[in-house]
This record gives C-alpha cells, structure tokens and sequence, in this order.
C-alpha cells in the first residue's frame, strides 16, 4: 500500500465554515480558544489543569475500573486506565452515533484519528499520558440514522418497533443481518473480518458496540464511554441544574449564532430554552419550556419542580447536541475533541457557553478525510491520465479536463465571441437603417443561435462517441469514490476495503497516519 495526500480544498466538499476548522482555524478566533498544533496541546494542559475538579478524576476512573472489571485487556488497556489516574494524564475524544457494526468508514477513521494522535503526543510530550477515549452516543433517539450498513452493493437494514435511547436497544434480529454480512467473507483466506463480526454481541447495542470495538481496538488502548450512567450523571447535576435555572446555552449560543452570521459562518445548531431530554426505558422526549412551566409529555412542572427531579434522579436527563460537549468535557479530563465538519461546526456555537460553565473549551480537529483506491479502480485511472484531484470536480469539468489533455477539448470561446460581435454589428447596422428591422432581426439571430447550439451538440456527441469508453472509465471512477453521490467513507462500511478479510488496510492507516498534516489522505492498495 502507498498513499497521496490532497488539500481539503481540492475536494470540494467542504463548506467555508467547515474549511475553516479544518485548515485555516487562526481565522475562527472568535469562536476557539487554541487552534489544533502540536505545540498548544501544552498550553491546553495548563487550562485543563486548573480546572478539572480531583473528584471528576476519580468519577471517570472508577466508571472505567468498573467498566472492564470483566472485559479481557491488552496490556496497552490496562495501562491507560490506570494511567487516568494520574494528574499528568489527559485523555484525546472522538464519538459517534450506534451506526450498525460500525457503520461507513469514517467511523473507523475517527477512531484511527484518536489512537494516531495520542501516540504522536506521547512522543512529543513524553512527560504527559494521552489517551484515546470513544464516546458512544448511546442516548440518542435517531433510530433511522443508525440501523443500515453499505458494504460491497449490499445494503442490510436492522428492523425493530423499539423506540428511545438507541444504546438500550435489545438486538434481537442483528442475528440474521450478521450472518449476511458474514456469508460475504465466507470464502476469504482471513478470518478477520469474521471474528469483529461475531465479537458483535450483549444485550443492548451499546453493549454490542463496545465488544466489537473493543475487539478491533483494544490492543491499542482505545477506552470506550457510555455515558448513560448513573454516577457520571449524578457527578453533573449540578450542571443541569445551572443550565435550568440561568439558560447557558440558550442566551450564550443565540448571541455566538448571530456573530457567526455576521462573520458569514453557517449556523450548524439552534439552542433550545430547555437543552435536556428525559429518559425512560423506552422514550427520549423533549422538555420544552411553557411560559414559567417546564413540560415533559403530558406533565407540567414547575422550576422548582425540575430541579428537584435532576436533583433527585439525574440518570433520567439527557443532554441534547449543544449540552453533550459540556458534559464531557466536564466528566473527561480532555484535551482535543475530533470529528466531521458538521458536528464540528457546532462546537463553533459553544465557546462563551463553556466559559460560562467555567470549563476550558477544548482544541477541535477535523477528521482525517479518507478515500480508498483499489488495483482495478488504479488501472482505470492510469489509462484516463488524470491527477487523482480531477475526479473530485464536476462531472462536466473532468469531462473537459480528460479531453483537454487527449487534444480533443472543443473550445467555443473565441467561435462565441465573433458571433457576438457579429450580431452585435448586424443589430446597430438594422438599426441605423430602419429602427423598425430590429425585431425581425433579433427573431432571425435567436433562430441562427439556437442552431448555432444544436450544431455544438452534435459535435460534442461526436466526440463523447469516439471518446466513449475512456469517458466510461471517468464515470466508474467517480461513483466508485461517490457511490450515489455519496463520498465513499460515508456510504461503505470499512470492512469493505479488506484484502480478503484481512484488515491490512487498518494497520497500514494506523502505521501511517499522520494526525498533524491538515489533508485528505488517498490510500492505493
């Protein structure tokens, strides 16, 4: 395997915001504390220092301890763990929804990203311990959004009548869409990929998440966190109440939102009075605020009332998508939170509602972008001879690009102009005879440009014709890299660029990859 890098530019599918975090974040000043370098890591620890309550320490590293008292660790595992202990020791996040096994590649990608960047901090500042920790958003309520995977033109679909926090789900059902998904690597000369699958097992999702990650990643040290907990929660009460009674996030954010707007910056979220859901077994539901009430379905309280029911069972709230970054950065003793453009962009919203809170806003990075380039898609790209950038434009662009460069590009521009400028003369010179020719003339120059047109159509045809199978070939290649116009780590599931059911496409990203160096990565098999 080898790899390329591009810029976040040449891909095109980034907006300005998103651009921003990405490679350019000096431009965001407003809206972060400490751009993502290697060098402001330091200073990050100096805040996360002063601020992170000796008491969250031992809540986190009690939740652990407790969290794989039963779970067979590697070596790295057990290290990190009881490393968290430690004052010198801070941990690095990425997280994500439930996706089914995984989900599309950027899952993993995410997960690399963490592992990729603890270990190049660990050599550059020996002196501390980096960990990588994998936030499961086991609370979320989006079903839709997590039950397909996409792997090889398949597409299995996880159906149940279950409805609530996703991470509590009993997975009765998977047992059928494993065995599909197993059946495609039957006749593989590695078992890899088999065994991730299987170790794909609990009684919930979040459970089944956290072995089958736990089984790729372990080894590496990689803790994964559930915060649908009843400690974690209790340590953050006082949070939720803060945010109840003062509305943080609501009053902090629509003020950011507004300079982000003036700054021509895209507004990812909108706050809510009320930034908590209440949980029950089988529900996430709203509490929105009615004039001086606060409603949770069919159930009016007061202020007072609230407060005392997180005071009382704080398990039972859960934090919507601009209130999750402050709980855990509150719980974690974090450094850097990594993650897409999207979600990203939201944390945008967030700085002056973690001052408020008084808890450091953390560094912020962009996810590696990753696309994968197997030997035949390469034999197709040689034999175009286009830069693996061309196949990031528009279909058209790459059209005239391939065509360019074969010398078969038919160019109208200076055939357009002397049209122009013989209309023009013909128009002045009806006009300068009889004003009253004008408009049989301009009927006569729409007529002649239109078969102008028809006659640049059939040309084009001819050469798209003589050209055919290379402009084929550019085709492939883009909806191999976009299948349904979707960007490939976001449509196939990772498991799909294996070789033969061997991962070795996992160990060369996490060999090579390069968590400081602000690009796409392009890796050929």
């Amino acid at each position: 395997m080898n790899h390329d890098n591009l810029s976040f530019e040449d891909i095109n599918l980034l907006n300005r915001t998103q651009l921003s975090i990405a490679s350019n974040q000096e431009g965001l000043s407003d809206f972060i504390n400490l751009s993502y370098n290697k060098e402001n890591f330091l200073n990050q620890i100096e805040l996360k220092k002063k601020s992170f309550l000796d008491e969250n320490r031992k809540s986190i590293v009690q939740y652990f301890n407790n969290r794989y008292s039963k779970v067979e660790c590697s070596k790295q595992l057990k290290q990190n763990i009881s490393n968290l202990s430690n004052s010198n020791s801070f941990t690095i996040t990425t997280g994500h929804q439930l996706t089914l096994f995984g989900g599309p590649a950027f899952f993993f990608n995410k997960i690399i990203h963490i592992i990729s960047l603890c270990e190049s901090l660990n050599k550059f500042h020996p002196q501390y311990n980096f960990i990588p920790v994998f936030w499961m958003a086991s609370e979320d309520h989006d079903f839709d959004e997590i039950k397909n995977v996409n792997i090889y033109n398949n597409s299995f679909e996880w159906n149940t009548n279950q409805e609530g926090s996703v991470g509590r789900f009993k997975i009765d059902g998977i047992d059928e869409i494993k065995s599909k998904f197993i059946d495609l690597f039957s006749n593989s000369s590695s078992d890899d990929v088999i065994s991730f699958i299987n170790a794909y097992q609990g009684n919930s999702l979040s459970e089944a998440l956290f072995n089958f990650l736990q089984r790729i990643f372990g080894y590496k040290g990689l803790l994964i966190i559930d915060a649908d907990d009843k400690n974690l929660k209790r340590s953050f009460s006082s949070l939720m109440k803060n945010e109840i009674e003062n509305e943080v996030i609501y009053n902090n954010v629509n003020k950011t939102n507004n300079e982000l707007i003036t700054k021509k910056f895209k507004v990812q979220a909108h706050a809510r009075e009320v930034n908590l859901f209440y949980l029950t077994n089988n529900s996430r539901q709203r509490i929105k605020k009615k004039s001086d009430l606060y409603q949770i379905n069919d159930k009016l309280l007061s202020k007072d009332e609230l407060l005392d029911l997180i005071e009382s069972e704080p398990h039972n709230f859960s934090p919507n998508v601009l209130f999750r970054p402050i709980f855990q950065e509150y719980i974690l003793p974090n450094l850097c939170y990594v993650g897409g453009g999207g979600e990203l962009s939201y944390w945008l919203q967030l700085k002056t509602s973690f001052n408020q809170f008084k808890i450091p806003y953390p560094i912020i990075s962009q996810r590696k972008i990753i696309f994968y380039l197997n030997k035949n898609l390469q034999k197709k790209i040689k034999k175009i001879n286009l830069p693996i950038r061309s196949f990031f434009k528009d279909d058209y662009v790459v059209k005239k690009e391939y065509l360019k460069s074969i010398n078969q590009e038919v160019d109208y521009k200076d055939l357009d102009q002397k049209f122009k400028e013989f209309s023009d003369s013909i128009t002045y010179m009806s006009k300068e005879i009889d004003s009253h020719l004008k408009f049989s003339i301009d009927a006569d120059l729409e007529r002649i440009n239109k078969l102008n047109e028809q006659i640049k159509k059939r040309i084009e045809k001819s050469v798209s014709i003589k050209n055919e199978q290379n402009i084929g070939l550019i085709q492939k290649v883009k909806t191999y890299l976009f299948p349904l116009n979707i960007p490939q780590e976001r449509h196939c599931h990772f498991f799909q660029f294996s070789n033969q059911g061997k991962l070795d496409i996992l160990n060369y990203l996490l060999e090579e990859f390069e968590p400081f160096n602000h690009s796409v990565l392009i890796v050929y098999e």
